[in-house]
């Protein structure tokens, strides 16, 4: 994922924050409907000027998980 340019790692979290259902019988999307809506989402979102940018790696979450109580 280091490889990606930001515009591909925010459709990518995107994609799979994307859970809604369609049509009437409300069957899930497919993999490649949301894809194309994560990609269409993100391109919107150039159109109106956002800059992506990605900020530096959260750190510390081991540790939080191995600190012994107070």
């Amino acid at each position: 994922m280091s490889d990606w340019s930001p515009e591909q790692a925010l459709a990518h979290d995107v994609r799979f924050a994307l859970t809604f259902k369609i049509g009437r019988r409300l069957r899930p999307l497919t993999d490649l409907e949301r894809t194309l809506v994560a990609q269409a989402i993100v391109e919107y979102l150039k159109l109106a000027n956002w800059i992506f940018e990605r900020g530096p790696g959260l750190q510390g979450h081991s540790e939080l998980a191995s600190a012994a109580p107070d």
